[in-house]
């Protein structure tokens, strides 16, 4: 069922634990650089659960992410960006979102859980909302954030690149083993 936003309703068939397909999930952002410039990315899921209660309602999710993997398309900038001045992707491999709350909120879950990156950890919320389901027949959803990277740690290029991320994730869950 759709709803006017374009969001398909939550399944109520996904009590139980299901896990993010790496292979069919992405974590894209964008940010602006210098204040103008739009930059964009993606970062690449490493793992995730999703467990839901009888009827649907989530109730913990993990997302694990390669901080090695992040990429623009611009190599000497995604060489800098995982660098040690960054995301120190060496000495910090995953970026990591865990939550154990989920409210509804209209056709979608407000999702409030803790954002890591380089080892420090903050607040952050996610909207999800389901999508139309894979064409294989899995769930799929979307999920947006705006996410404050200095909250998180990520403090280098102040005046360069911009504070606030935007964060768009598609994920196609299947059920765990």
């Amino acid at each position: 069922m759709m709803s006017d936003t374009g969001a398909t309703a939550w399944p109520e068939q996904l009590t139980g634990r299901w896990t993010l397909d790496v292979q069919r999930t992405r974590v894209a952002f964008r940010l602006k650089k210098l204040g103008f410039i739009r930059v964009a990315g993606t970062l690449p899921v490493a793992g995730g659960t999703l467990d839901c209660a009888p009827g649907g309602r989530p109730v913990r999710l993990e997302v694990r992410m390669a901080a090695a993997g992040f990429t623009t398309g611009n190599p000497q900038r995604d060489r800098a960006v995982r660098g040690r001045g960054v995301l120190d992707a060496e000495g910090h491999p995953e970026i990591t979102f865990t939550a154990g709350s989920a409210e509804p909120d209209g056709d979608s879950w407000r999702v409030t859980g803790e954002l890591t990156v380089r080892g420090v950890s903050a607040p952050q919320v996610l909207t999800v909302e389901a999508a139309d389901p894979a064409p294989t027949g899995e769930p799929r959803f979307r999920a947006t954030a705006v996410v404050d990277r200095t909250a998180v740690g990520v403090t280098a290029l102040r005046g360069i690149a911009g504070r606030l991320v935007e964060v768009e994730i598609e994920a196609v869950l299947s059920p765990a083993p």
